[in-house]
């Protein structure tokens, strides 16, 4: 009795080898990617009473799990109407290019609001421009054509990042440009 429960052990255990090693193969595919492959937000507001969250311009294509990115996109006040020089510094409003990534733990469409499972680190201020970007991760990629963001939009507040998680294996069989 003792014998035939092992050889039942043995062929569940080797089964699900197999299964897994099957699953593997087909998670860790090469995925082919191009264009532009993040989702970008504005942020209008950012709480940070626990639980840290932010409310965005709008909601859409966010989800529990998401890796995000919440960065600060500018930093200082100009005084206008600007010059040659473009203009004279004012006043300092947040860290331009202060970042860190986040996973969202809920995200309520009705109010925009996203909270997150850990608490936001940094000092960011929306009067300095902060932008939500959505980080896909890929086990491995290819680029197959031209990589890129969306263009900076001062009107929207958004664009100008290119970010992604990889991995393993990131293979150019074209270029990144992220200009303009």
């Amino acid at each position: 009795m003792i014998v035939k429960s092992g050889i039942n052990i043995e062929k569940i255990l080797l089964s699900f080898l197999i299964l897994t090693g099957l699953a593997a193969s087909l998670y860790s595919q090469d995925k082919k990617i191009s264009g532009i492959v993040n989702i970008y937000k504005r942020v209008e507001a950012i709480g940070i009473a626990p639980p840290d969250n932010v409310t965005l311009s709008d909601v859409t294509n966010l989800a529990p799990g998401d890796t995000v990115l919440l960065i600060q996109m500018k930093g200082a006040v100009i005084n206008v109407p600007e010059d040659g020089n473009f203009g004279s510094y004012k006043d300092l409003i947040g860290t331009p290019g202060f970042s860190e990534f986040l996973i969202v733990e809920s995200v309520n469409s009705g109010t925009r609001n996203v909270v997150f499972t850990t608490n936001i680190i940094n000092n960011f201020d929306v009067e300095g421009v902060v932008q939500l970007v959505k980080v896909p991760y890929y086990n491995s990629a290819t680029v197959t054509s031209t990589l890129t963001c969306q263009p900076w939009d001062s009107t929207s507040r958004t664009g100008g990042v290119l970010v992604m998680i990889i991995g393993r294996t990131l293979s150019l069989d074209a270029g990144i440009d992220v200009s303009g």
